[in-house]
């Protein structure tokens, strides 16, 4: 009787379903340090600003705005003499048309019915306001040269109930306007050329939105355990910045790590639900080796395991791809990681 009461224990344990794997997508911000995009000498590690052009324009930007406009991130900056000197000239600002507009708009009853028109008048101006740079090295050669916002613009005042009034406008204040549009202007083409000289040569914080496939079914038995990992992830990943990882948050983040390598052991049947509890493990490592832990060969080889999961085997070629990818950044700029501090105590120009 006891043998038949233990073979029915055991039937019933093996007849219940496999609890559901439910995963959601748990997002969080890696912040990395990028890489120049052209490759200079490594002993450059200096800049300094110059500006250029019509002195009238110049005029509209304090002199400390200017030099505060444009930071190479990685470089040292310096009053003058550095390895490479980005060069800002503002072109002449040249009205090329001044006009009144008219807008008509319709006026109706309470029926809808157009009982009339009103007209609507603004002043428009049509101007043209070039900038460019150039970066140059201390020993003459050009490394960029490019325009910036060099076609035509279009400014319209407020509108008015009548000619007069919208002409005077701008007769009466087109030297403000004047000094408004060329600030203005000069503005956002400083923030483009400081942008692209990051793009070009700069080590620039940057931040990448990802995720973690994270187990969020209340009834499964690993789900307290899962959220742990993942809050103890999340505290990591907020803290890291593009200048270092901590050796304890390498530590707890190793942890994580091992926690869902021994899911991979623990649930590693055939069947769709085992596989998919699996998959989870493979694409968290594979993150986490990837874009905290500098470790790439560990990161391929999760990615590797989760293409020969056989769910979803098509993410595994995307975090090999990006494990590569990032790798192979590392090795052109001769560093060993993606987050790391530049000193540039000591940094000094060439003729220093």
């Amino acid at each position: 009787m006891k043998a038949c009461f233990s073979l029915l224990l055991l039937l019933t344990y093996f007849s219940l379903p496999a609890q559901k794997v439910d995963l959601d997508r748990f997002h969080f911000t890696a912040q990395y340090r990028n890489f120049p995009n052209v490759q200079l000498d490594k002993e450059y590690v200096t800049y300094n600003l110059s500006f250029g052009g019509s002195p009238i324009t110049k005029a509209f930007m304090m002199e400390d705005d200017l030099d505060r406009s444009i930071n190479l991130y990685g470089w040292k900056k310096l009053r003058r003499d550095g390895h490479i000197t980005v060069k800002t000239i503002f072109g002449d600002f040249i009205i090329k048309s001044s006009t009144v507009a008219e807008r008509k708009e319709d006026i109706k009853d309470k029926d809808g019915k157009i009982t009339g028109t009103r007209t609507y008048y603004s002043s428009r101006i049509v101007y043209n306001f070039p900038t460019s740079y150039m970066v140059v090295d201390y020993k003459g050669a050009t490394l960029a040269n490019e325009q910036i916002g060099n076609g035509d613009k279009t400014w319209s005042s407020d509108e008015y109930n009548n000619y007069k009034e919208a002409a005077d406008y701008y007769n009466n204040n087109r030297n403000v306007i004047r000094g408004n549009l060329c600030r203005k202007d000069m503005v956002q083409d400083l923030a483009t050329i400081a942008s692209r000289v990051n793009f070009k040569f700069g080590y620039p914080p940057a931040n990448n939105l990802l995720k973690l496939w994270i187990l969020n079914n209340k009834k499964h038995p690993e789900y307290e355990a899962t959220q742990a990992q993942w809050n103890s992830f999340k505290a990591v990943a907020a803290r890291t910045t593009y200048e270092g990882v901590s050796e304890e948050d390498k530590k707890t983040l190793l942890s994580v790590v091992a926690y869902f390598d021994g899911l991979k052991t623990k649930y590693n049947g055939g069947d769709k639900t085992d596989k998919k509890m699996r998959y989870s493990c493979f694409y968290n490592n594979a993150m986490i080796y990837t874009w905290f832990l500098d470790n790439f060969d560990a990161a391929i080889k999760e990615a590797d395991g989760l293409i020969a999961n056989d769910f979803d085997s098509g993410d595994g070629k995307d975090l090999k791809k990006d494990a590569e990818k990032m790798a192979e950044a590392l090795r052109k700029n001769n560093v060993n990681s993606l987050h790391y501090a530049i000193n540039l105590d000591d940094a000094r120009g060439p003729k220093q």
